[in-house]
């Protein structure tokens, strides 16, 4: 293979420092679209992170509304039992007064039915004598 001249060395490089400097340039540019993608992906997942961070909140918020709207029922109905429990306590209070008031007045009736059996069966037997 014959020697190359100093011009066709040169010629020789410069294309390589060109094909070398198109390269540069060429992976300057993917760099540079890896970094706006890589930038791209970073702002959509910051997006869908603040989206889900906002959903969330918006879960929590309702389940602390639920949360205190059912205390607040349980309270209300534990309020309506102690109710219902006092005031079923005073009516089992008055109809227990009432059957010992029936109790005390059918004796009563008892006592004077008996009096009066007692005065008619004397009554008869007065009348059977004469």
């Amino acid at each position: 293979m014959p020697a190359k001249t100093h011009g066709e060395r040169l010629d020789r490089l410069e294309e390589v420092v060109g094909i070398l400097a198109e390269s540069h340039i060429s992976l300057e540019k993917v760099v540079a679209e890896l970094a706006t993608e890589t930038r791209r992906g970073f702002d959509q997942v910051a997006a869908q992170f603040a989206a889900a961070t906002k959903r969330m909140d918006q879960d929590q918020a309702r389940t602390e509304a639920l949360f205190r709207e059912t205390r607040e029922q349980f309270r209300e109905t534990r309020e309506q039992f102690r109710e219902q429990f006092r005031e079923t306590g005073e009516r089992f209070k008055e109809t227990d007064e009432r059957f010992r008031e029936m109790v005390r007045q059918n004796a009563q009736h008892s006592r004077e039915l008996d009096d009066r059996i007692d005065k008619l069966v004397l009554a008869i037997a007065e009348l059977i004598r004469k």
